[in-house]
């Protein structure tokens, strides 16, 4: 615990003095989940010796070519925690993408990698080998001002962006290695000439990412810059005030003076055309650099890139703030955030913007030529929350309504807001009843004030909050009665009351329409139908959805007769039940009877009814007979069920020819038929079955229908089952 406090501190230090020259050529990474923390990096495998708290380690770590600024640290070096063991080979050159794991590098592991090896512990996504690969940049730098009889320096720069050594010759400008071609503020073209070496440059070795540069002076004696007229070649020395075009070329002859020197590359390489400035006269500077500036706790430089600086003087103010800034000097940012403007000794207003980001502006003087003024600027980016409320666009009365609030940053840098809760006041919800009244949150309140909370850019850092219920938030004395009919609802956040730099302001989301509506409620006889033929032993079924189980039949004017209905509830809240009642309709006489049924609706104080007209004709309309053995009714199962069953005699009809199965009212399946070939005093002549996968169906309570066919007339009977399979929803 000690040396983790000691490592931390450490790191700290470190970063409180580091400089902004460090991080400007890598790529940057802010403490986030976001994709922008995918490292896409090459390099060579190296292996380490890891020395942390007692012990020691090897370990293997990848030098990468371009690198990561994380926490305002430039790291080259990767230490990968999940390395295939293929890839354990020292000088293997590879190609990686990974993610910065800070779970690892809050072990003490972790940081020592990060301390003692400038290694920066990252879980690699995928890795792969590559070959050797020639890639030469060539470029210029210098200044873009100078002053008349000033020295005006060039450095050629040559860079091996490759991931493998490479020989070229050295650049020189006697050994013709190295050229310029230069055109003259009056459009005159100028070239070195002379003197000239009578043998190649001496071959120098880059490393992957190593660079080798040489500083060409303009107006030095030793260098011969001249203009050719196409009659003489007239020395140029650089006299002439006004803006000059410069670009250089490179050439790599592919072998040197040493016949035994060999492998030496052979090319040509140019650059860009650049501009540079000759003064008559010293001219002032205004100059300095732009960084993000941030609103949470973190030692950081972020430069910005590419913003617009604009210097006005006091006699062109009123012009500018019309946005004409007539006479104004303007400038951009370059890639570390730094600017420079030469102008005239005078009152300056210094102006910074940038798209996404607060305007700034600083008053500055200027008293003579040659002064300079330094205006460092820290742009605070502009804020780009979003709230949203989401919630289901209908209800059933007396079900809970969830819903949902996200406050996402859309922006690009993280913005520090009060802790989001309804019970601190920085969350409230308000809706708009369909008696067009207007309810918001009344509860209990924490008297304190809200945390400090950064929410960083992306949505997959968004700040969540869901209620699971929120008809309990509204209502002075006693809840509000949320009843059918159309609401709106609006969430609205305020930040601005923690303790610490957090965002000010309010934020509100897009009214969202919901519907409560009355549960559907459905009672029925379901069989047998209206103005059927009925005959021996029929079951009298009924369903019901959303009433209470308990169901009463009765048949024509008789004794009511309760029946108790077997109940399943959905995930929406439906709750739908059946019950059947079995009539042996042989205790009646044959012709028109009536079935009734009724159940009693609680809410309306009333019962309600269902009838059905059937006819009896047990004479001429025999029933076929055949039972059903396997499930029996109500039954819980799961699984492969085989569903049995016998038939019987049906003398003097033709006895039963085939038995079809039917689940839930679906297609006629037809069942195995087998004849038992013996004597039975049951009057049994043929066993059947059917075999039923209920997996292939939801957990609850389904219908088994049978139907038997004799070649002239059918029978139906059926039975109710419950499914219960572990690992499927209801």
């Amino acid at each position: 615990m000690i040396f983790k406090k000691i490592l931390v501190i450490t790191l700290v230090t470190i970063l409180f003095t580091t400089s902004a020259s460090t991080v400007s050529s890598a790529r940057f990474s802010i403490l986030s989940n976001n994709s922008r923390d995918d490292i896409k990096d090459t390099g060579l495998i190296e292996k380490e010796k890891l020395n942390f708290i007692d012990s020691s380690d090897d370990i293997y770590i990848i030098n990468g070519d371009d690198g990561i600024v994380f926490l305002g640290l430039h790291f080259k070096r990767y230490a990968p925690i999940n390395l295939p063991e293929e890839f354990k080979n020292e000088g293997l050159k590879v190609e990686f993408t990974g993610k910065i794991s800070l779970m690892h590098i809050l072990t003490s592991r972790g940081l020592a990698s990060l301390i003692n090896l400038k290694a920066l512990p990252i879980k690699i996504i995928d890795i792969k080998e590559i070959g050797d690969q020639t890639d030469l940049d060539f470029d210029i730098s210098m200044d873009d001002n100078f002053f008349s009889g000033e020295a005006i320096p060039v450095t050629a720069i040559l860079t091996n962006n490759g991931n493998s050594e490479i020989k070229v010759n050295r650049m020189s400008l006697e050994g013709q290695s190295l050229d310029f071609n230069i055109i003259t503020p009056d459009g005159k073209e100028i070239r070195y000439i002379g003197p000239h070496i009578n043998c190649y440059p001496e071959s120098i070795v880059l490393g992957p990412g190593e660079r080798n540069s040489t500083v060409i002076d303009l107006k030095s004696e030793n260098y011969d810059f001249v203009e050719d007229t196409g009659e003489a070649l007239i020395p140029y020395n650089f006299s002439l005030d006004g803006k000059y075009k410069i670009k250089g070329f490179y050439h790599s002859f592919g072998r040197d003076c040493n016949p035994d020197d060999q492998d030496i590359w052979e090319g040509n390489l140019e650059t860009e055309i650049f501009e540079f400035t000759i003064n008559e006269n010293r001219v002032s500077e205004i100059t300095g650099t732009v960084r993000v500036k941030y609103d949470i706790p973190i030692t950081l430089f972020t430069p910005v890139v590419n913003a617009k600086v604009v210097a006005t003087s006091q006699a062109d103010f009123t012009n500018a703030s019309q946005g004409n800034p007539e006479g104004a000097y303007i400038t951009f940012t370059d890639e570390e955030g730094n600017y420079k403007i030469y102008a005239a000794p005078d009152d300056y207003k210094v102006t910074v913007s940038k798209e996404g980001f607060e305007t700034s502006s600083s008053n500055i003087h200027l008293e003579d030529n040659g002064d300079t003024a330094i205006v460092n600027f820290a742009l605070r980016p502009t804020v780009n929350l979003e709230l949203d409320l989401s919630i289901a666009e209908s209800f059933k009365e007396g079900n809970p309504l969830p819903v949902e609030v996200t406050l996402t940053n859309n922006g690009d840098y993280p913005v520090p807001v009060s802790e989001m809760a309804l019970n601190l006041q920085t969350l409230d919800f308000c809706i708009v009843t369909p008696e067009d009244k207007t309810l918001c949150y009344i509860g209990p309140v924490i008297k304190r004030l809200p945390n400090l909370t950064v929410v960083t850019p992306g949505p997959n850092n968004a700040h969540k909050i869901a209620i699971e219920d929120i008809k309990n938030l509204f209502g002075v004395d006693v809840p509000y009665a949320f009843e059918p009919g159309e609401y709106s609802i609006q969430s609205h956040y305020e930040s601005g009351r923690a303790i610490g730099n957090d965002w000010e302001g309010e934020l509100s989301s897009i009214t969202k329409s919901f519907e409560i509506s009355e549960p559907q409620q459905k009672f029925s006889i379901d069989s047998p139908k209206d103005q059927e033929v009925i005959s021996g032993t029929v079951d009298v079924c009924v369903s019901i959805l959303n009433y209470p189980p308990e169901v009463e039949v009765r048949i024509d004017d008789g004794e009511w007769i309760a029946i108790e209905c077997v109940m399943s509830c959905s995930i929406s809240m439906d709750c739908s039940g059946y019950g059947k009642y079995s009539w042996d309709t042989t205790q009646v006489k044959d012709g028109e009877h009536v079935i009734e049924a009724r159940v009693y609706d609680e809410p309306k104080g009333e019962y309600i009814y269902d009838s059905v007209n059937i006819n009896v004709d047990n004479q001429n309309n025999p029933k076929l007979q055949f039972s059903i053995e396997h499930p029996t009714d109500g039954e819980n199962v799961s699984g492969n069920v085989i569903v049995t069953g016998y038939t019987y005699s049906e003398f003097p009809l033709p006895n039963i020819k085939e038995i079809y199965v039917s689940i839930d009212r679906g297609e006629w399946q037809q069942a195995k038929l087998y004849g038992l070939g013996i004597p039975n005093p049951n009057k049994q002549i043929g066993y059947w079955e059917y075999e039923w996968d209920t997996t292939e169906y939801s957990n609850g309570e389904h219908k088994i229908g049978v139907m038997a066919w004799n070649g002239e007339k059918q029978t139906y009977d059926s039975i109710r089952v419950i499914v219960k399979n572990e690992g499927i929803k209801q």
